[in-house]
C-alpha cells in the first residue's frame, strides 16, 4: 500500500522516498515544507507584480524529486507554464504519477539542470539543492530574462557556517567562522557567489528575501540585465573585519588601497585593552540589503491568501530593520 501525504493541496506518493538523495531513489524531505511554502509565496507575489516580461510566466522546478513544488504552482496558478525537471528516471516517473493523481498538466523533463538552463529561458526558477548551489549558478543566469526571479536553496551548512573551511574556500571563495550572526553571514556568502555568477553574464541582482532555518538557507533574487547593473553589484562584495573578543564587525570600504588602520573600522576598544591581533577578515560577502520590505509584505499577503501555516506567516511578519551596511 502506497503512502501519501498532502502538501499545499497536492497529494503525493512518498513510498520509498528518502530524506537524502540515493542512487535510483526519490527524495522527499518533510522538514523542508516551510521552505517550499515560502517559494510558493514568492511565486505568487512575483505573478501578481506583473514584472514578468513574457506573456506567460515560465516556471522551472529544477530539482523536482517528487514534483511537489511544481505541482503546487500548477494547482494554484493555472495560467503559468510549469516545467518540473529531475535527472533521475525514478524521480520523473514519480512526478508523472503524482501529476496524474492530482489531474494536473505540467511539462516533465529529465535533463541535467545546467544543460536545461542553457537551452531555454525561464521567468521563475527554484533550485532546491541538496548541498551547495554554486554548481548551478552560472547556468541559472545564462538565459535569465530581465526581471526574472531565482529562488536558491543551499543545504551545505558545514561550509556556510565555517565548520569546513576548505570547502568554504573552494565553493564560495571566502572564509567564515562561527559567530553570533552566522546565519546572516552565510546568506551574504551565498549572495556573493550569486552576484559573481550573474556578473559573468552581464547581469546584476536585486535581493528580495533571505531565509535561514535549520540546515538550509534560501536566497531570492530578481535579475537585472546589463553590464552597469553587474558592475554595481560586484562592487558590493566586500570583506568583513570581525573582532574575536566582542564580535563587533564592519564592512571594509570600497577602495583599491590598503587600509593603514583596519581596526579603526570597529567601534569597540578591545585592541586598546589587549596586545596582539584580535580581529580576523571574513568573506568576501555581499554587503548590501538582504531583503526588499515591499516584496516581503507581498509574500505575507499571499501567504494569508493561500492560508499557509502559522509558522510561515510568522516568519514573514518579522519586522525587518532597514540598515544596509551593518551585520547583526
Amino acid at each position: 500500500m502506497s503512502e501519501e501525504v498532502e502538501e499545499h493541496g497536492i497529494r503525493i506518493n512518498i513510498k520509498g522516498t528518502f530524506h537524502a538523495p540515493k542512487k535510483n531513489e526519490v527524495m522527499y524531505n518533510s522538514e523542508m515544507v516551510v521552505n517550499r511554502s515560502l517559494v510558493l509565496c514568492a511565486l505568487a507575489a512575483y505573478y501578481e507584480s506583473g514584472l514578468c516580461t513574457n506573456s506567460q510566466v515560465r516556471c522551472l522546478d529544477a530539482l523536482g524529486a517528487t514534483g511537489v513544488s511544481g505541482l503546487a504552482w500548477a494547482k494554484h496558478f493555472p495560467k503559468v507554464d510549469v516545467v518540473i525537471n529531475d535527472q533521475s528516471p525514478a524521480a520523473t516517473e514519480r512526478i508523472t504519477s503524482n501529476a496524474a493523481t492530482n489531474n494536473l498538466q505540467v511539462n516533465i523533463t529529465s535533463e541535467d539542470v545546467s544543460v536545461l538552463l542553457h537551452q531555454r529561458p525561464f521567468d521563475f526558477v527554484f533550485l532546491d539543492c541538496y548541498g551547495s548551489s554554486v554548481h548551478y549558478l552560472d547556468a541559472a543566469f545564462r538565459n535569465a530574462p530581465k526581471h526574472s526571479m531565482l529562488a536558491i536553496t543551499s543545504t551545505d551548512d558545514s561550509a556556510l557556517y565555517g565548520k569546513a573551511t576548505d570547502v568554504t574556500l573552494r565553493n564560495y571563495g571566502g572564509y567564515v567562522v562561527k559567530t553570533s550572526y552566522a546565519k546572516e553571514l552565510a546568506a551574504r556568502l551565498v549572495l556573493g557567489s550569486v552576484v559573481r555568477a550573474a556578473a559573468k553574464s552581464n547581469k546584476g541582482v536585486e535581493v528580495v528575501c533571505c531565509v535561514a532555518l535549520k540546515s538550509f538557507i534560501t536566497v531570492m533574487v530578481r535579475v537585472l540585465r546589463g553590464p552597469a547593473a553587474a558592475n554595481t553589484c560586484v562592487r558590493k562584495i566586500r570583506r568583513v573585519i570581525h573582532c574575536c573578543v566582542c564580535e563587533d564587525r564592519a564592512f571594509y570600504p570600497e577602495t583599491v588601497y590598503p587600509l593603514e588602520e583596519p581596526y579603526s573600522l570597529l567601534s569597540c576598544d578591545c585592541r586598546s585593552k589587549s596586545a596582539g591581533k584580535l580581529a580576523v577578515e571574513l568573506g568576501p560577502v555581499w554587503c548590501d540589503e538582504i531583503f526588499d520590505a515591499n516584496f516581503c509584505q507581498a509574500m505575507l499577503t499571499q501567504a494569508n491568501n493561500l492560508q499557509l501555516s502559522h509558522k510561515v506567516i510568522s516568519l514573514l511578519q518579522v519586522r525587518w530593520t532597514r540598515q544596509t551596511n551593518v551585520l547583526y
